[in-house]
């Protein structure tokens, strides 16, 4: 933000309600002070949700708006010319970076700190909340 890291975590402390926030980030690059010290006050203790898309999908989105985002950081082209070769560089790491890091490295590493912490930190499929389902939408909205 423009005011600068530290301003905004002293502005957002003042917020009485809850509060959500979207990341990219590897939990040991989370913003905010992790892992979450336990609860105090009274209330629920705070929670990440970490949405986790199918891979199928997440690949082929990546794949359709890559080009559009390289070429914004002056990329002229890429390492591959198809999409199995831009599947494959993606699972084996080689020579693609998506700007969020390996997807595999990411989900794997918030799977770890659900484990490790699952009264603070929860999986969830980011499809089923894209469903045409409402009761498959309502039952995730559940489950978080």
């Amino acid at each position: 933000a423009r005011r600068g890291a530290e301003n905004f975590v002293r502005e957002i402390e003042t917020w009485p309600c809850r509060r959500a926030f979207k990341t990219h980030a590897f939990p040991q690059l989370f913003p905010c002070r992790y892992p979450l010290e336990p609860h105090a006050s009274p209330g629920v203790a705070p929670k990440v949700v970490v949405l986790v898309p199918d891979v199928r999908h997440n690949l082929m989105m990546w794949w359709q708006t890559l080009p559009q985002v390289t070429a914004n950081f002056g990329v002229e082209s890429l390492p591959f010319t198809n999409f199995a070769d831009f599947v494959s560089s993606c699972i084996y790491g080689t020579g693609v970076a998506l700007p969020f890091g390996n997807y595999f490295s990411h989900v794997l590493a918030w799977e770890q700190e659900a484990e490790a912490h699952p009264d603070r930190v929860m999986l969830a499929s980011a499809d089923r909340l894209g469903s045409l389902d409402p009761k498959e939408v309502r039952s995730t909205l559940i489950e978080i």
